[in-house]
């Protein structure tokens, strides 16, 4: 009888929690909560005690094995069964590990709730000069979380290499990367302490920016009847490219009134034809393109030369071509001739 109080003490006799018992049945099991649930870490030994007045239970040796259930186990270290003759005073002693059947009720901490793995993915187009983003999403959340980014390239979706310097959300797509495919790799802890360590999809084949010498320019004059100078020619332009890359198409403008079969050629500066291509489904007039068969290399510093026949009427701009003109790595050449 009388009152009983429960304490929970760190293995060096520090009291960590009491409790006083109420409502207590004539015998067996008693038990009653904390005020506030105690914290405890793994794999520490602590001691659980409740005094007695008069009258205890228990077992001699009944702790001198180990006893588990789930996470909990009592110490068999050959000196548990603890007390003092002193009721509220850290127990101490031990006699034959006596198991007094003091206990404890236990819950586990719950883990957090990270089991669900990010997600990155590549927004933008996969041409040179464009700029990729990579987009991260997380369930568990990404407020206040540093992500870390290092972008990759391979030239054959196999292999990947890490890209010189590419630790940022975005990648500038240069030169350099035209042909190779490009992944993102982004780690973070995410905002529920899950470490995150993910990978993109492979992008497309980054594709080279199509250069043409001309963008906005439109011809002065069109050569016509009674103009002049009409009838068939093989007219062309010299360009060089200060990157060596490949011709993809051959581009002119259409004079209106114009008709016939165009073909378009590609030369090197001594005469050599290097590739042809004949115009279909062209338009009343303005700019035509024809896409080559078979793409044609070129290399960097080299003078070639495009033309395209008129069988009647053509246009032109004089001294259209007396200075350089300049779009991205392809120029026409102004050498006075």
């Amino acid at each position: 009888t009388g009152t009983h109080t429960g304490r929970i003490w760190s293995s060096t006799g520090t009291l960590l929690a009491s409790v006083t018992f109420t409502n207590e049945t004539a015998s067996g099991w008693q038990q009653q909560t904390l005020a506030t649930p105690l914290n405890i870490q793994a794999n520490t030994t602590y001691v659980v005690s409740v005094n007695s007045n008069t009258y205890y239970a228990f077992t001699s040796n009944g702790l001198g094995t180990t006893l588990t259930n789930g996470d909990l186990s009592a110490v068999a270290d050959g000196s548990n069964g603890v007390y003092d003759f002193t009721p509220g005073s850290f127990p101490a002693q031990s006699y034959q590990n006596s198991n007094y059947f003091r206990d404890v009720v236990f819950a586990p901490t719950a883990p957090n709730p990270n089991n669900k793995p990010g997600t990155v993915s590549i927004g933008g187009t996969a041409t040179q000069n464009q700029t990729l983003t990579a987009n991260v999403a997380d369930a568990d959340g990404l407020t206040g979380v540093t992500i870390n980014y290092q972008w990759q390239q391979s030239s054959n979706g196999t292999t990947w290499q890490n890209i010189t310097g590419a630790t940022n959300q975005t990648l500038t797509l240069d030169s350099s990367l035209i042909g190779q495919q490009v992944i993102v790799n982004a780690t973070y802890t995410d905002a529920l302490g899950g470490s995150e360590n993910i990978l993109s999809l492979a992008s497309s084949p980054i594709s080279a920016l199509l250069e043409s010498v001309f963008t906005t320019e439109t011809p002065a004059q069109f050569k016509t009847d009674g103009t002049g100078s009409a009838g068939d020619y093989e007219l062309g332009m010299e360009f060089r490219s200060g990157k060596s890359g490949q011709i993809s198409a051959i581009r002119y403008y259409k004079a209106p009134s114009e008709t016939g079969t165009h073909t378009g050629r590609i030369w090197s500066s001594t005469g050599t034809l290097l590739a042809s291509v004949t115009f279909t489904n062209e338009t009343a007039s303005g700019w035509q393109q024809q896409t080559l068969a078979t793409p044609l290399n070129i290399q960097a510093n080299t003078t070639y030369v495009v033309s395209v026949n008129s069988n009647t009427y053509y246009a032109f701009t004089s001294n259209g071509l007396g200075t350089t003109l300049t779009n991205g790595d392809l120029s026409a050449v102004a050498d006075g001739s």
